[in-house]
């Protein structure tokens, strides 16, 4: 283990730290079906390493899986009366299947944009479209691979509702990944910070009066999280509106947010926070 990151952390978390630390190497990941928009726990299944989903009749794949946390923020995002949506960093494409699920039931003639800016990312989104979504309702989801921090200049004022699952520091696979643990600093965390700002900005910029933007992350440091919210809060003030997300399961709430960490639920990490845009909606 890195020193910097267990001192860094453990200043954070305290008498937290050794447990959750401990679960976050834990898989917990669930199978759910992505025509279903909104489910019952009773509908997840339990996934076990090995196990892949069935292929159904018209030659899609039945289940996708994914951490509950995932599933139950993607949940979140208010969609009514929506024409255009933008899910800005989307690989592998998990949140898309929940959002687009619940698009094609709540606005069906909406359009869905999933942006992700790596290649063999967007390669394996455009994988995960192809398998979980009919080619019928394809002709409403379009993948793209544009810089994220580039949508509020290039279409301002665009989308309805964005979801950012900023890419972030994402502890729980680097303490699988010896050779990045040992590349950890502070500096990591903050550079992070910096870039997620960024993103956020430009998914602002791209927001509709009154429209919506889920942040997220899979961080567990405050830097990443309430910490670039608090940055927008500054920067656009009585513009920013956060709203009490109120997802299926009760979270963890913070200062901006709400969060699941393992050592609490059993799943995550995962940050969310909800945010509207001062004005009316378009029409």
């Amino acid at each position: 283990m890195n020193q910097k990151f267990n001192a860094y952390y453990e200043n954070i978390y305290q008498q937290r730290w050794p447990q959750l630390l401990k679960s976050l190497g834990q898989d917990k990941k669930v199978g759910f079906v992505p025509s279903q928009a909104f489910l019952s726990f009773e509908k997840l299944s339990l996934h076990s390493p090995g196990k892949l989903p069935k292929r159904l009749e018209n030659g899609l794949l039945e289940e996708y899986f994914m951490d509950l946390a995932s599933l139950l923020l993607a949940q979140t995002l208010p969609l009514d009366n929506t024409t255009r949506v933008l899910d800005m960093c989307a690989a592998p494409g998990g949140k898309s299947l929940v959002l687009f699920s619940r698009l094609c039931q709540i606005s069906p003639e909406a359009e869905f944009i999933a942006n992700e800016i790596s290649g063999p990312r967007r390669e394996a989104l455009t994988k995960v479209i192809q398998n979980y979504i009919s080619m019928e309702s394809r002709k409403q989801i379009w993948v793209k691979g544009q810089d994220g921090v580039r949508f509020g200049l290039q279409q301002p004022e665009s989308f309805e509702a964005i979801l950012l699952d900023a890419p972030c520091s994402s502890e729980a696979h680097l303490i699988e990944n010896k050779n990045e643990m040992n590349l950890w600093s502070p500096h990591r965390t903050k550079s992070l910070s910096i870039k997620q700002y960024s993103l956020l900005s430009s998914a602002w910029s791209a927001l509709k009066p009154g429209g919506f933007i889920l942040y997220s992350t899979c961080s567990i440091s405050p830097l990443e999280n309430d910490g670039v919210i608090e940055k927008l809060l500054k920067k656009k003030k009585n513009e920013v509106h956060i709203l009490q997300a109120k997802p299926a399961l009760d979270p963890e709430r913070t200062k901006h947010g709400f969060q699941y960490f393992p050592d609490q639920f059993g799943f995550g990490p995962l940050y969310g926070c909800l945010i509207q845009k001062s004005g009316l909606k378009s029409s």
